[in-house]
């Protein structure tokens, strides 16, 4: 221990018998011992010492010693209990406690018991208090430690971060940064990446062999790119109709392949809501199993669920069974039959709806479908659409006139802007209200229903893909035809 030193024009008959001085630092804990004990005892021991950024006065007074700390550092409003930081700093921000309870969700009262030192609030409370008086991620975890709780997970990597950001772009756009790394700060931890379950991650990874490290450091990857996709596209819920038409002429294994590539091409793209509609009495055949196998991975990320289409009544009938599921957001619609092939150079699982979706967040209020081209004599097979004059727009083009199946004699047949409706759509919640003034219909077909949106004013555009398209359901429904011709014939 060091020696103790006397402080000027101080004398020694003022040294209290039994008082304990300062005598040395460790590791910035105060070592104090009995006076008595010193060599120099003739002067009270009155000392300053500057340590890192405080200064400590010590006092010394007939047997009682008062230690009074002062801190100097940048920023004096974490010092003190947290009722007293509360305050101060909502002072700071010129707010209210009614204010600041409107910002968080709070009640006034409850405020004000904060502030009086009457209640302890919970992480939660001091995390979304931070949050809206904009502190950065180091000062929330002084705020959360002030109150009790934990620090914020991976804060050093989160702060240090935004310390950087501080220093190139100023103080007030700092602020904002370190705003936002504490609100990562809290998603991470809602996530459960809690600084203890990466430790133990990361040792883990260590302790691996390199071809298992290589296979989880691919599947993280991969289900961060999923789940990152998941929140940032336009497009949450795909309807995929398995009613009717060819959908009966297959084995129930060979649908359910069909469905299941389909429901894959969703996922790829970040779609987790899946809504098959199908025939009465066959979900046991197409629902269940194909949920049970989406779980057996034990990470599901599609959320499948069925509505029940009571008559095939045209695929516009069928969208319309599932309205309730859908609600009022824009949504995709996957035929199973119309299978997409690779576009030329890529290699990945719904690379065409992953463009299309990518463009059709780029366009307001918007109906979007999938057009290839076709040759005019199977042009009375498909869907077809009428190019219209105007720039191209995010890839997609505008739509003159659309038709279902026109028959050999009709105009759009011979025009050179004629295309095909792919099996893809990307509609908005408008199109129900179409379906419902054309329910009366013998066959309710979404063809014409976004032509009668097309001719009330609504946008309706073309997305021409660069890929192969493979229509099992046209194979089938020839098929058929050959069926039905040889019956006849015996």
């Amino acid at each position: 221990m060091g020696r103790s030193r006397g402080v000027p024009g101080v004398g020694s008959q003022f040294r209290p018998r039994g008082a304990f001085v300062f005598t040395s630092s460790n590791n910035n804990q105060l070592v104090l011992v009995p006076a008595g004990t010193l060599k120099t005892a003739t002067l009270i021991p009155v000392f300053c010492l500057a340590v890192k950024i405080g200064r400590i006065i010590y006092f010394a007074i007939d047997k009682s010693i008062t230690l009074d700390v002062v801190f100097e550092t940048m920023n004096t409003n974490l010092d003190g209990t947290f009722a007293e930081i509360l305050r101060r700093y909502r002072e700071a921000g010129a707010l209210s406690r009614n204010q600041l309870a409107a910002l968080v969700g709070l009640d006034g009262s409850y405020i004000h018991r904060l502030e009086m030192g009457n209640r302890r609030p919970s992480r939660t409370t001091v995390i979304a208090m931070a949050d809206a008086l904009e502190l950065n991620a180091d000062d929330t975890n002084k705020w959360l430690a002030a109150a009790g709780h934990g620090p914020l997970p991976i804060s050093r990597e989160t702060a240090a971060g935004v310390a950087g950001q501080v220093v190139r772009h100023g103080r007030e756009a700092g602020g904002r940064q370190s705003s936002s790394a504490a609100r990562r700060g809290v998603r991470f931890e809602a996530l459960g990446l809690e600084q203890p379950i990466l430790d133990r991650l990361s040792r883990a990874m260590d302790a691996a062999v390199p071809r298992e490290r290589k296979r989880v450091a691919a599947i993280v990857s991969k289900t961060l790119h999923l789940l990152t996709q998941r929140l940032e596209i336009p497009v949450h819920t795909a309807v995929i109709p398995a009613a009717g038409g060819s959908h009966l002429l297959v084995g129930k294994h060979v649908m359910q392949r069909m469905l299941l590539r389909a429901i894959g091409e969703a996922a790829a793209c970040g779609i987790h809501e899946v809504i098959l509609v199908l025939a009465p009495q066959t979900e046991e055949h197409f629902h269940t199993p194909l949920k049970e196998a989406l779980e057996v991975t034990g990470v599901q990320t599609v959320d499948l669920r069925f509505c029940i289409q009571p008559q095939a009544n045209g695929l516009g009938n069928a969208i319309l069974s599932a309205e309730q599921l859908v609600g009022v957001r824009p949504f995709a619609v996957l035929l199973p039959d119309d299978v997409l092939g690779m576009r030329p150079g890529r290699t990945s699982h719904g690379e065409e709806l992953r463009l299309m979706i990518s463009a059709f967040g780029n366009l307001l209020n918007t109906h979007l479908m999938a057009v290839t081209g076709v040759s005019k004599r199977n042009m009375a097979k498909y869907g077809i659409v009428e190019v219209g004059v105007g720039e191209a727009i995010h890839g997609t083009l505008p739509i003159a006139r659309l038709i279902e199946k026109p028959e050999a004699t009709h105009p759009i047949i011979h025009s050179d802007h004629a295309l095909s409706i792919v099996g893809r759509y990307l509609l908005q919640p408008s199109i129900f209200g179409a379906l419902r003034k054309l329910s009366k219909q013998p066959r309710l077909e979404l063809t014409t229903a976004l032509e009668m949106l097309r001719t009330s004013g609504e946008q309706i555009r073309s997305f021409p893909l660069q890929g192969t398209r493979q229509d099992f359901g046209a194979v089938l429904g020839q098929a058929t035809s050959l069926i039905e011709h040889s019956s006849s014939q015996t």
